[in-house]
């Protein structure tokens, strides 16, 4: 080989990288936080609230249109937090959206118990996630859910041909 061909080597693998990093860097990519309990200053209500707090941490902006969260142990089935929140939102680099809710309307009787994340869904389907079950629950249940998710769509598939 001669000097030309390794260098034109080095230059198309230096090319690469500088490529990929910039691709993972300008991706969009959020940040979502979960306050289990919210305080109103100068409200006195035994009401308990929550909240979930969603960052844009990436250079492309999105647009959040959903907050849920995923049962522990019941594949497929999440829950759709609906309140007045202002949902959907544009969030463009470093931006944030806050949506409180009330735990009792939010949550089954209130509780945490049972919820493997909490998720936030821009409107191209992607999900940003934060888990609130501990790791040892959280990560079987991942696993088991891939296992079983493919399974899953297609008895629905079938359950409910004739919709289509």
């Amino acid at each position: 080989m001669n000097d030309l061909s390794i260098w034109a080597l080095v230059i198309a693998a230096v090319s690469l990288g500088v490529s990929w990093l910039a691709y993972f860097r300008d991706k969009p990519n959020a940040n979502v936080i979960v306050f289990k309990e919210a305080i109103f200053p100068g409200r006195r209500t035994d009401e308990k609230h929550m909240s979930i707090n969603i960052t844009n941490t990436g250079r492309r902006s999105l647009t959040i249109s959903v907050v849920g969260y995923q049962h522990l142990w019941l594949y497929g089935k999440t829950a759709v937090i609906i309140a007045d929140s202002p949902l959907p939102k544009k969030l463009y680099e470093g931006d944030d959206v806050i949506c409180m809710f009330k735990r009792s309307a939010a949550l089954k009787n209130g509780s945490w118990r049972g919820v493997a994340y909490v998720f936030a869904s821009d409107t191209a389907g992607k999900q940003y996630r934060t888990n609130i079950a501990p790791f040892y629950l959280a990560w079987p249940h991942r696993f088991i859910g891939k296992l079983i998710g493919p399974f899953l769509r297609t008895s629905h598939r079938f359950k409910h041909r004739k919709d289509d």
